[in-house]
């Protein structure tokens, strides 16, 4: 090398050391003056925008901006049968002073960014001693699953590899407002609320009060005449026969269960840091259910798995059935039954937890062939505006407190709520929520329309109940039901239809004359 290129090339190298100096120098200054966190840092909100699933996206950043200091004993990670499912506020009662954070997102992050979120929150919290992986039993990681959670591999890649940190530098907090502006048109700022979708509103402004829950807001499914429905845990596509994933089977590189490969990277990820896994299952509504081939393949893989993993704690059945009516969506038990699944899983967590040096193996459960016929469901006559209020007072009554929705109930149902687990806990956990929520200097006020939704008397034929009394009354619920958020800053409506095909009934009776609500049913928890 002649005298001239070595002096080109020492000025080359000094001018990109000058450069690097000048970026550090730069980013170094944005993160004093402004103190962007790791979520203003990341491009998770609009990182493949194209994709789209924004409230998905978003619920993610409130639970774990919200949850990554909170320093919990135990995490729940998994679908959203979870999120809106576990209330930990309930859980906590039954867990001698431990205190749980819920985790839980969705099925599109299955399944590696459940496990992401496992470690995200390890990371930040070392008083975790149990990461219990909470799934609806139809959503185990079975190749159909895990091709639909197309947020899990960004999720890992923002929160865990080396390529996020690298391409969140304190400069990136400035990528959302940028990136909105190209894709959308509007002006943001760092801080503007991240959406107007009422959900997100609500959840935004108590994710840490409830510990990472939020009721459901779900169009209703059709509670009678359904079969859940599984998927095969072999994969079964010619396309994806041949992938990368595939070839690794070939290999022998990895399990040929696609229930077994992931199952055992949460076995591992909690070995690894030192804390107890634990799986356990969501509640299934009562459905004419078919043992297929696939549900088969799927209860023969999770009982190997447990087979070959004793340290691993199945905390409930693979399968427990539960009466139609305490459902949202097929997989999210409605709002109003969140006290009993929240304190059925803390009841099973504690049975693990008091008897950790046991096994507590898979269990297969409920599931079992049913011949029942088909429902036989005939609209009698339009129900009047006391029946219908009467039919709806449990609902509301779960979700705002209010008592004189409480007195709209059968002396039955009251003498049975004093003594539900949950039920005391979900109440004082309701009212901390809402009290928040008014004195907060936004004043949000939650509010439930039901001028939209029609009430008719019906027949059915077919249906057993626990309600005994001979005035009782079937009254179907149809149309829409109206959520409001009212604020200083926000007036947001989400009308939610209860389609008239989804068959929402209620029993009601008559006690004075008056029309009360007589549809609680008592449920099997099934914790040992």
């Amino acid at each position: 090398m002649n005298e001239q290129n070595k002096i080109t090339y020492k000025n080359t190298i000094l001018g990109l050391l000058v450069v690097m100096l000048f970026i550090a120098v730069i980013e170094y200054s944005i993160q004093i003056i402004y103190e962007p966190n790791i979520w203003e840092r990341s491009s998770w909100l609009l990182h493949d925008p194209y994709k789209g699933e924004p409230f998905d996206r978003l619920v993610l950043r409130e639970k774990l901006e919200a949850m990554d200091s909170s320093n919990p004993e135990i995490i729940t990670v998994g679908d959203s049968s979870g999120f809106f499912s576990l209330h930990p506020g309930v859980m906590n009662k039954y867990l001698n002073g431990l205190k749980v954070a819920n985790i839980s997102t969705g099925a599109n992050q299955a399944f590696d960014g459940y496990f992401a979120d496992a470690k995200y929150m390890l990371k930040k919290n070392k008083n975790i001693k149990y990461v219990v992986l909470y799934l609806h039993p139809n959503l185990i990681p079975t190749p159909k699953v895990i091709e639909k959670g197309d947020l899990g591999p960004i999720v890992e890649e923002q929160l865990i590899s080396y390529r996020g940190k690298l391409s969140s530098p304190p400069s990136a907090m400035f990528s959302r407002s940028l990136k909105t502006k190209i894709f959308t048109g509007y002006e943001t700022s760092r801080y503007d609320t991240l959406s107007s979708h009422l959900v997100y509103l609500q959840f935004n402004k108590t994710a840490s009060i409830t510990s990472g829950w939020v009721p459901e807001h779900d169009i209703r499914y059709p509670r009678f005449n359904g079969t859940p429905v599984f998927f095969p845990d072999k994969e079964t596509e010619l396309v994806r026969k041949y992938s990368f994933q595939q070839l690794k089977v070939m290999l022998r590189i990895r399990d040929e269960s696609t229930i077994n490969y992931y199952l055992s990277q949460f076995a591992d990820l909690c070995r690894q840091h030192g804390v107890v896994p634990i799986i356990a299952f969501n509640t299934m509504p009562w459905t004419v259910t078919l043992l297929t081939p696939e549900a088969a393949e799927g209860m023969k893989e999770l009982e190997r798995f447990s087979r070959e993993n004793p340290d691993v704690h199945f905390a409930t059945p693979y399968i427990t059935i539960w009466g139609s009516e305490k459902f949202g969506m097929f997989n999210h038990v409605s709002r109003e039954y969140v006290h009993l699944s929240s304190a059925r899983l803390g009841l099973s967590l504690n049975n693990v937890i008091q008897h950790i040096n046991l096994r507590h193996h898979y269990r297969q459960g409920d599931f079992r062939e049913t011949n029942n016929e088909p429902l036989k469901i005939k609209r009698s006559s339009p129900a009047s505006q006391e029946e219908k209020e009467a039919a709806l007072a449990y609902y509301l009554y779960m979700s705002t407190g209010d008592k004189t929705q409480y007195e709209k109930l059968s002396t039955r149902v009251k003498n049975m709520l004093g003594n539900e687990p949950g039920f005391k806990e979900y109440l004082a956990a309701l009212n901390d929520r809402n009290n928040y929520m008014q004195n907060d200097k936004t004043a949000m006020q939650l509010g439930y329309e039901i001028a939209g939704l029609q009430a008719d008397v019906v027949e059915i034929e077919g249906l057993s109940h626990c309600s005994k009394d001979e005035s009782m009354k079937w009254i179907r619920i149809s149309g829409t039901m109206n959520f409001t958020l009212k604020s200083k800053l926000n007036n947001v409506s989400e009308p939610t239809a209860w389609p008239i095909n989804s068959d929402i009934v209620f029993p009601i009776i008559f006690e004075n004359k008056r029309a009360k609500f007589d549809g609680y049913c008592k449920e099997d928890f099934n914790t040992h």
